[in-house]
């Protein structure tokens, strides 16, 4: 059942509680405990229906990653990032990490990741701190990139000959899927 469904029902059996607690308040008090366990029910089922919409959501941004892995990005990426790379969504400022890094010499702590900025034109992203093969630690990167499909962010710090990039894979503004990538610069 969908979280709108939900959230509907929820709104019946506040509507409902208020209805059958008004009738019966003309016989006695017992319609105030009517009406208040229906607003509690009913405000509860609201609340899970929009939790609902909000997992939905994600599992969409997920599902577009999937396309997009299909749409032949993947030959694409590994040529731009062959240190590796990690996709992720990016709803409502939240980051939405997907799946593993492409290499298992990469570790991402996507726990430090934020998005500063979202504009039509803009994203800004503070990018996890990530730990390379040698060793090498990349953290508190921050990188600006246009906030439109194919835009390649210019290279962040460079450490021990090591950058870090975001490449944006799709977006509608809102809704981004997006890769962070490494790469030896020479």
């Amino acid at each position: 059942m969908s979280g709108t469904i939900i959230v509907i029902v929820g709104y019946l059996v506040t509507a409902g509680g208020l209805l059958v607690g008004s009738i019966i308040m003309y016989h006695g008090n017992i319609g105030y405990l009517v009406i208040a366990g229906g607003l509690l029910v009913g405000g509860i089922i609201v609340y899970l229906g929009y939790k609902l919409n909000q997992q939905i959501s994600e599992q969409k941004i997920i599902d577009e990653i999937k396309k997009e892995i299909a749409k032949n990005k993947e030959k694409e990426l590994i040529s731009q990032f062959p240190a590796g790379y990690q996709l992720f969504g990016v709803v409502k400022s939240q980051i939405i990490p997907f799946q593993q890094p492409t290499s298992k010499e990469i570790k991402i702590s996507w726990s430090t990741a934020k998005i500063l900025k979202v504009t039509e034109d803009l994203i800004t992203i503070m990018l996890p701190d990530a730990i390379l093969r040698g060793n090498i630690v990349l953290k508190s990167n921050i990188v600006k990139v246009k906030n439109q499909e194919g835009s390649t962010s210019s290279r962040a710090i460079v450490i021990n000959g090591w950058s870090t990039f975001v490449k944006i894979l799709k977006s509608d503004k809102n809704r981004i899927i997006a890769a962070v990538g490494y790469a030896k610069i020479r």
